[in-house]
């Protein structure tokens, strides 16, 4: 497999899929120098991002100021998680550190309203009310509705997970699919591979050091363990699916109590990663790309000499799912250059990507019933993007800087921050829209009262246009 470049982190990247539209002709010259555009595939959408064979989905529970803590060093290898979070233990610090998270591309999910184990059935409508505040508390705090619910101490009843369903998309549990407890995600897809490390807690200081070889123990796998209905625990081998999903859980609060635990987490992490066919994401966006991906078609396929078009959309509601996912498309070897253009908007293509012989093109979508064209052009787009509103709030012992930022003929790729106080000056370059926000509105928290600062916003688009933003407060 080839290895893609980020030419543009919101329109292009991964590999691997299912073909949704089948009219790939068989018998092409491989050696053909240019092939004719009739001869090439039809579009289709891929199942992980980053050129990836793999996903690795990680998230935390119970811990939001271990969370922000473990999230800086997730920075440094480009990693991001899911906070399942106690909402009854939401007060102005949690609500800011958690902020803090959104606003750098890390996710939040609920863990209950108390930490409860749900396993007696002895007041289902005492649960049913706990979980429904659960839900309406992030909504409050954060802005959208969670989709999973982590199950604490890992496990539910029959009628208490029946609940669960009722209210959230998925359930989390840990240690295998229990026929007791119902609805756990990736298995209503696609098949995958059960929970990665043998431990109540997922990972921790006893297993954080068997991260690396549980992930190549999975890519190697051993003979499939077909379903036993007798068996309480529901054990599926990856070998039955080219959908493998390495699923990362733990407790920061109190697994990682050798902080140097955490250095070991992050070699870990290195090593997998170092693997190209790996696409690290939280649990939150990793189901939802597979959510809205597994609704989306792709119709109305049409090509001319140096065009291709096609429409793309979804059964997934994207406001509740505003995911992109990611398309690829064959073109001609004889394309050097190209653009994407999605509805009003264009994005450059700045390389294009050769695997076996074969070139392509890819780029992240959100499928909302849009047309598609890419054509054999650069990017028209001189237009730079636009940034206001500017505005900063307090909160516990932060300071909260939102804004809005959009572009009416391209698409937000990098935000850099740059606040200056009393000659000292701080650099944020990794500020994201939350993920299920939808939205044009960024963010940062400073974690200061701050009353004096230079501030510069800097955003560059898909097509290389910049604009900046200076306001002194």
């Amino acid at each position: 497999m080839g290895l893609i470049k980020k030419p543009f982190r919101p329109i292009v990247l991964a590999l691997v899929g299912i073909i949704l539209t089948s009219s790939f002709i068989i018998g092409i010259n491989m050696n053909q120098v240019a092939p004719s555009i009739t001869n090439l595939e039809d579009p289709y959408v891929t199942i992980f991002r980053g050129d990836a064979e793999y996903g690795l989905m990680l998230s935390w529970d119970d811990g939001p100021i271990t969370d922000l803590m473990m999230s800086y060093l997730e920075d440094r290898i480009g990693v991001t998680h899911t906070s399942f979070i106690i909402t009854s233990r939401i007060t102005d610090y949690v609500k800011l550190y958690m902020t803090d998270l959104l606003f750098r591309g890390f996710d939040i999910q609920s863990h209950g309203l108390y930490h409860e184990y749900l396993g007696d059935e002895s007041d289902l409508d005492y649960i049913r009310e706990t979980l429904n505040q659960s839900i309406i508390d992030i909504q409050h705090h954060f802005g959208f509705i969670p989709t999973i619910f982590a199950y604490p101490y890992g496990n539910a009843s029959y009628e208490e997970s029946k609940i669960v369903l009722s209210l959230f998309d998925v359930g989390r549990g840990v240690m295998g699919e229990s026929i007791y407890r119902l609805g756990e995600w990736p298995n209503v897809y696609r098949k995958y591979c059960p929970h990665s490390l043998p431990s109540a807690d997922g990972i921790c200081d006893e297993t954080v050091s068997m991260i690396s070889r549980r992930f190549n123990e999975m890519i190697e796998p051993p003979d499939p363990t077909m379903y036993n209905p007798d068996s309480k625990l529901w054990d599926k081998s990856v070998n039955e699916s080219t959908h493998k999903m390495f699923k990362l859980y733990g407790h920061t609060s109190y697994s990682f109590l050798n902080r140097s635990s955490w250095d070991i987490f992050i070699d870990e992490m290195t090593e997998i990663l170092s693997n190209n066919r790996v696409w690290a994401t939280s649990w939150g966006e990793g189901f939802a790309y597979e959510k809205v991906r597994a609704g989306t078609t792709i119709s109305q396929i049409e090509r001319g000499e140096d065009v291709i078009s096609f429409s793309i959309d979804t059964s997934v509601d994207i406001s509740k799912y505003p995911i992109p996912v990611t398309v690829k498309v064959e073109v001609p070897n004889d394309w050097d250059v190209g653009s994407v253009i999605i509805g009003e908007k264009e994005v450059s293509v700045n390389e294009i990507i050769s695997i076996d012989n074969r070139s392509y093109i890819m780029f992240d979508i959100l499928p909302n019933g849009q047309r598609v064209q890419i054509r054999n052009v650069p990017s028209s787009d001189s237009e730079p993007p636009q940034i206001d509103s500017l505005t900063m709030r307090y909160l516990a012992n932060g300071t909260i800087f939102t804004f809005n930022a959009f572009d009416a003929s391209g698409f937000i790729t990098d935000i850099n921050v740059s606040v200056t106080i009393d000659n000292s000056i701080l650099t944020l370059n990794n500020i994201r829209n939350p993920i299920f926000w939808g939205n044009s509105t960024y963010g940062f928290v400073i974690y200061d009262h701050i009353e004096n600062a230079d501030i510069m916003i800097t955003l560059e688009d898909s097509n290389g246009n910049v604009a900046y933003l200076v306001e002194q407060i």
